[in-house]
């Protein structure tokens, strides 16, 4: 019968106890998709309540970690079965922003204004001026 060293044993556990999910590679469609879909979901972090008050100035940054008074919700059933890859994250709603966060490590992976991009496109008219 082998040995196994208790401390190998706690190493190996520790490691391999901590899995991790494939980057998560997300395109603009994709991104304006999600936040169509969570736009409409009052679940905005409120820093009034004495639950998230310590997090108030967090600011968020990728591979940042989420404050632990935040939980992150669930993402919409809708929308990890049209984009499978976020079935393994959640999000959470602050400063106008949706952070799209690992649930298995608590860091913020991605970061979606709530606002739409600017356009800058002009809408030209083809038809000659009429004098």
């Amino acid at each position: 019968m082998r040995r196994v060293d208790a401390g190998r044993a706690s190493r190996i556990t520790r490691y391999e106890c901590r899995p991790s999910l494939p980057k998560l590679h997300l395109n603009d469609d994709q991104r304006e998709q999600i936040r169509q879909a969570l736009l409409t979901k009052d679940t905005e972090v409120e820093f009034k309540l004495s639950t998230t008050k310590s997090a108030k100035d967090f600011t968020p940054k990728i591979g940042a970690m989420l404050p632990a008074v935040v939980k992150p919700d669930g993402l919409p059933s809708e929308l990890t079965q049209q984009i499978p890859e976020l079935a393994d994250y959640g999000y959470s709603k602050m400063k106008d922003q949706i952070l799209l966060v690992n649930e298995l490590t608590g860091k913020i992976v991605e970061i979606i204004s709530e606002t739409p991009a600017p356009s800058y496109g002009v809408d030209v008219d083809s038809t000659p001026l009429q004098r």
